[in-house]
């Protein structure tokens, strides 16, 4: 099995973020007729219509209220796996695979793609981001950004420059324990991604320990309310916005069951909707 991508990349890397951005633009281009599409260089972001979890940017107050996403191909979907963290559970319950547009043909081919053009090309494909970022934010006046709506990468150790670009937030949600992951002292905010693994709830109250935030999937339907507290740490209403960069430290995220995690028996990756 080959190496999964956040290990391979990093292993290449660090990415540098200034270079020949048409010389990428035209690999990308060649890269994509390769695999059937057409002579274009379509966006490596997603726009900020584009996803329904996205269009949900944030409080008020927000000042980074457009949020764009980089949506490459879940878990091993692609042929390498872009979720090295995952656990079975989220990986059959992953909502960027069963539900939306994520479950039509067309779109799952382009995330491929694009998932494999960062595997062969990682440069051109960092250079393009870059490029992309600077160009939102420039248009926006400022933007939000999470560069692992479907995936598990480590952009810190990959591309560390990409942290440094002016006005853009930075956040996503990840499975990886604590050690593993780095927010450079606050330009990236990360949340940590509850599974049905044993060691996760533990790892989870470490994030919450040090003032940092955990998602919970919970049981509770559509419309009603969710847990006050889990293990004592006030819960959030995640499906109010995804704007988690904008979230109280040590809090719990609450999310409500959605696709397939909504058949799942409470417990496992999906807990009980009662406050503990």
């Amino acid at each position: 099995m080959s190496k999964p991508l956040t290990l391979l990349l990093e292993e290449q890397g660090p990415f540098g973020i200034d270079g020949d951005v048409d010389a990428a633009k035209q690999r990308w281009i060649a890269y994509r007729v390769a695999n059937g599409y057409k002579a274009t260089a379509t966006p490596l972001l997603g726009d900020p219509e584009s996803n329904l979890k996205l269009k949900k940017t944030g409080y008020a107050e927000s000042q980074m209220a457009i949020v764009y996403g980089l949506s490459l191909l879940p878990a091993d979907a692609s042929g390498i796996d872009a979720c090295v963290w995952r656990s079975p559970e989220c990986t059959s319950a992953c909502v960027l695979m069963t539900a939306g547009h994520s479950t039509f043909p067309t779109v799952r081919q382009g995330r491929k793609v694009k998932t494999l053009f960062l595997r062969d090309h990682p440069q051109d494909f960092v250079l393009l981001l870059a490029w992309e970022l600077r160009r939102a934010a420039k248009k926006h006046g400022g933007i939000a950004v999470r560069l692992n709506v479907a995936s598990d990468l480590r952009w810190e150790r990959i591309a560390p420059q990409l942290f440094e670009l002016e006005g853009i937030v930075f956040y996503d949600y990840t499975k990886a324990p604590r050690s593993q992951r780095d927010q450079l002292g606050g330009k990236y905010h990360l949340t940590f991604s509850v599974s049905e693994k044993s060691q996760s709830e533990g790892e989870a109250l470490k994030w919450l320990a040090d003032g940092g935030n955990a998602a919970v999937v919970f049981d509770t339907k559509k419309g009603e309310a969710l847990p006050e507290t889990w293990h004592g740490y006030p819960v959030l209403d995640g499906d109010i916005t995804d704007a988690r960069h904008e979230d109280l430290p040590s809090a719990v995220v609450g999310l409500r069951a959605k696709g397939s995690a909504r058949s799942m028996e409470a417990g496992g990756f999906v807990k009980k909707g009662v406050s503990s």
